[in-house]
């Protein structure tokens, strides 16, 4: 299948209110967030989508879940045993939600690489997610870019990335 026929499988999808199944949704996502692989490989701090996909939400799996039925799309997961999930039915949404945790990720680990000693860490941090998400699309810039701006009027905390040692 083409990548112009693909689109229309999703655009018909949303206009008729039914959604895409599960495994169209895994493919979706997957080929959204392969646009990051050349600019976060080429900065040293690709990783790989870590979501389960599913046709349900699995009874106790850690890390992230994501799949679809008649209600919609659904993300969340489990961390330390407690369950979170949302539903929307919003394919850009449901696709901007397991990809912003990822690029925050490998931003972070950017940051980390190229630290600037006496700058607010949280700024070239913020210009790398800023660039990630721009190489998938613009809206999914634009959508970071107003929780960037938000964030950047809270005050400052240092993040240290010279964790002691595992025991």
């Amino acid at each position: 299948m083409t990548d112009r026929e693909k689109q229309r499988e999703e655009f018909i999808a949303m206009r008729t209110g039914m959604f895409l199944s599960c495994d169209k949704l895994k493919e979706h996502i997957i080929g959204t967030y392969d646009r990051l692989k050349d600019i976060t490989q080429r900065d040293g701090v690709f990783q790989e989508l870590d979501v389960w996909f599913d046709n349900s939400f699995p009874p106790a799996l850690e890390g992230d879940v994501c799949y679809s039925d008649i209600y919609g799309y659904h993300y969340g997961g489990y961390e330390r045993g407690n369950k979170t999930e949302k539903v929307t039915e919003d394919l850009f949404d449901v696709t901007y939600r397991v990809i912003e945790g990822r690029v925050w990720q490998m931003a972070s680990a950017y940051e980390c690489k190229h630290r600037i000693p006496g700058q607010d860490s949280r700024l070239l941090m913020f210009q790398k997610e800023l660039e990630y998400m721009g190489a998938i699309g613009e809206e999914f810039q634009r959508k970071r870019e107003t929780k960037v701006s938000r964030l950047l009027r809270t005050p400052t905390s240092p993040v240290s990335c010279d964790l002691p040692p595992e025991p």
